[in-house]
């Protein structure tokens, strides 16, 4: 069976598109053959119930550990900077598999079709950048994470074991940590080597869930970036697109401004829609992410600064926390640009002779001008909207969650 057969053609999921059929998360495989593709949704369907099964371990264990004799910090830390960043990444693959999220997918598989069938070379040029660096920024953030999980396999097998002193017992009990800190209906220690077995073959299914269910999520927000770019190169350049539609229609210069016009509206219309829905579909996960994130970089840190320094230690904290950290930048800095480049329409239209146009085209421009003042924003729920300035006060209450949490536990 070739490649074709089995993915659409799309060199802007070209990464996302291999890597999420992996966990079954990329939505259209098999479009010639319904048996092939009904045998890979109940796959998917499986391995997404497996990955919420594996992660309730985590929050079993999350429970024993706050309600024990002794507060094992470290271990609290190391649970909830993964509990945290696990729940959430299962709850956007839901999402992600909505009928809106489908459609999103497939109006960017359409748009690119239809942009690389035409013969504007400065269009297909942008769609091709933005392309390029959706596939970049993917695999610089896969390689990062999957850096995390080899040190998550490495650590147990290099750092020390922790001995914890329970004064009721009088007795100090001796603990090898594992890869992750998850419940087993076990002694994990009498029956170390199959835990640690269980989880080298089942945690990086988890963790891989994370990296694709936010590969699928930022390559939509930086198609919306390209699109608005390529929204501003038409409109600069306004005279020569419709010199372009006029010479492919034969038409007269009047009816290639109106054709150019209308296309043009007919995106921005597009883009509109298409932010509308990404923010009903992802506005209340981005509020979770929100609020988990500044707790969960701190969980992090944490971690390092609670514990005895060792090299594994540092280079297991430093890799995580600098993942996470480039993660929220990627989501951030890409709303931010849509932000940019929808705000930068009206200037575009301004600075491209549109007094020299037609009367009716002139009056169109100045309304759509006019109707592009505001720009187009990513959304956090209600609370606000995504842009650097938010992941700025993010790391702000990071600082501060650290401050907080590392003196009370110097004063215990």
């Amino acid at each position: 069976m070739l490649l074709r057969d089995i993915f659409p053609k799309n060199e802007h999921f070209r990464v996302t598109m291999y890597s999420c059929s992996i966990l079954g998360l990329w939505p259209f495989v098999f479009p010639k053959n319904p048996l092939y593709q009904k045998m890979y949704f109940r796959y998917s369907k499986f391995i997404y119930i497996f990955t919420w099964l594996f992660l309730s371990t985590y929050v079993v264990q999350l429970i024993k550990l706050l309600l024990d004799e002794v507060i094992f910090v470290e271990e609290i830390m190391r649970n909830v900077s993964i509990t945290a960043i696990q729940s959430l990444s299962l709850i956007r693959a839901y999402a992600l598999k909505s009928k809106r999220s489908k459609n999103m997918i497939n109006e960017v598989l359409s748009t690119e079709k239809r942009i690389l069938g035409s013969q504007n070379s400065g269009v297909i040029g942008i769609y091709n950048e933005f392309a390029k660096k959706n596939n970049s920024f993917i695999t610089i953030y896969m390689a990062s994470m999957v850096l995390d999980t080899c040190f998550f396999v490495i650590y147990p097998l290099c750092a020390p074991p922790i001995e914890i002193f329970y004064p009721t017992r009088n007795e100090t009990v001796t603990k090898r940590m594992l890869m992750l800190s998850a419940w087993f209906p076990f002694d994990e220690q009498k029956h170390y080597m199959a835990a640690y077995l269980f989880q080298f073959s089942c945690g990086p299914i988890t963790e891989f869930y994370i990296i694709l269910s936010d590969a699928l999520t930022i390559g939509l927000v930086i198609y919306a970036i390209g699109q608005f770019r390529i929204l501003n190169e038409l409109f600069a350049n306004f005279d020569k697109y419709a010199i372009q539609v006029q010479n492919q229609l034969k038409c007269s210069k009047e009816e290639a401004c109106l054709t150019a016009l209308r296309e043009c509206t007919i995106m921005h219309k597009k883009m509109l829609s298409f932010i509308d829905d990404f923010n009903d579909v992802m506005g209340n996960i981005m509020v979770l992410d929100f609020l988990q994130s500044s707790f969960q970089l701190a969980s992090i840190v944490l971690q390092v600064l609670t514990t005895k320094v060792t090299l594994i230690n540092f280079l297991l904290g430093f890799q995580f926390a600098l993942s996470m950290v480039m993660r929220l930048l990627i989501y951030y800095w890409c709303a931010n640009e849509i932000i940019v480049e929808s705000s930068r329409i009206s200037v575009s239209i301004y600075n491209s002779c549109w007094y020299e146009q037609p009367e009716v085209v002139k009056k169109s421009l100045l309304l759509l001008m006019q109707r592009c003042n505001k720009p187009c924003t990513l959304e956090i729920g209600s609370f606000g909207i995504m842009s650097l300035e938010t992941f700025i006060s993010i790391m702000r209450a990071t600082y501060s969650f650290i401050t907080l949490i590392y003196n009370v536990n110097n004063e215990k």
